[in-house]
């Protein structure tokens, strides 16, 4: 077989999977995770898929190979989606808040602490957060207290509360406190944690969902924003496993708004770093909740970005 016939292959092969892989992706953004099926389909990352072509289309016009126009067209749709719907580029308007009178939530997926706790804990202090919320914690990272917080373990979950400078005898009493599993049966792992904030109270959900890709989102997805409905917790933070535009997800329980939409700005995606393009971990707000600034941060000490929520709440009576 002469060299200029098998080059004439590989050229219709490559065409043949960019468009094969075009489609797939296109019935996961029309469908989501309405199945297992799809939402595989659903998964497979805009980003990604608008670098594939993008590189396919430069390398192809190197070689003046008429292909390159065709991975370009495909390329289009990716880019827009990653453009124009998974990401927001000017920041909401919000209530004027002063700093000072904000709290701050800080929540990450260590990755087990296998990056080195021991930076981790000074990256997050660094941070000056009110509460804590690690996933994919050990028992090592849990017996690690961190000093001037009263610190919760919770499955492989790991919450920490501030405490005031100089608390009043009924602060002192207050306790960390958290629920048993509020989700029944599935993969999805739900804890309300009351946590005492300054003079006040504070009812957060942590939530936590497997990262096996054989398991179908959605129902267990729903099981979740159930619980949030029964228990309408402040604060619904953790690691979902699922993207932000997931069926279940979008609308949420009535009231309930996600943190980036209602106060963040830039790239959305959490996972993984050092090139995310997943938005997979999430943080719901109430309607008790004022969101003053939704950050993401990345660091190499994990392969997930840190979420860095400032908000405001009203006393609980």
């Amino acid at each position: 077989m002469r060299s200029g016939t098998i080059i004439t292959w590989i050229r219709l092969g490559l065409l043949v999977t960019g468009w094969m892989v075009f489609l797939i992706w296109c019935i996961g953004q029309i469908l989501r995770d309405s199945s297992w099926l799809s939402g595989l389909a659903f998964y497979l990352p805009s980003p990604c898929l608008a670098a594939i072509l993008l590189i396919a289309a430069g390398l192809s016009a190197l070689k003046k190979w008429r292909e390159s126009r065709v991975y370009l067209t495909l390329a289009i749709a990716p880019i827009w989606a990653v453009v124009m719907i998974d990401n927001q580029w000017k920041k909401p308007v919000i209530p004027a808040i002063s700093p000072a009178e904000s709290l701050r939530i800080v929540h990450w997926n260590i990755c087990h602490g296998i990056p080195g706790w021991k930076a981790q804990k000074a990256a997050i202090i660094a941070l000056d957060p009110d509460l804590i919320v690690l996933s994919e914690t050990t028992p090592e990272v849990s017996e690690d207290l961190f000093p001037g917080y009263q610190t919760l373990p919770v499955n492989n979950m790991l919450v920490a509360c501030r405490m005031p400078i100089d608390p009043s005898p009924r602060r002192l009493r207050t306790r960390i406190t958290a629920s048993g599993h509020l989700v029944s049966g599935g993969s999805v792992k739900a804890f309300l944690v009351t946590c005492p904030v300054g003079e006040d109270t504070l009812e957060l959900m942590i939530a936590d969902h497997t990262s096996n890709p054989r398991v179908w989102r959605d129902p267990e997805l729903r099981r979740l924003t159930t619980a949030i409905e029964q228990h309408q917790p402040d604060i619904v933070v953790g690691d979902l496993n699922a993207p932000r535009r997931s069926l279940a997800l979008q609308p949420l329980p009535n009231g309930y708004r996600h943190a980036y939409e209602s106060a963040g700005t830039g790239w959305s995606y959490t996972w993984p770093v050092p090139f995310p393009c997943l938005a997979i971990d999430q943080c719901l707000l109430s309607a008790s909740v004022t969101p003053v600034s939704y950050q993401l941060k990345s660091t190499l000490l994990s392969d997930h970005r840190i979420q860095i929520l400032d908000f405001e709440t009203r006393r609980h009576e």
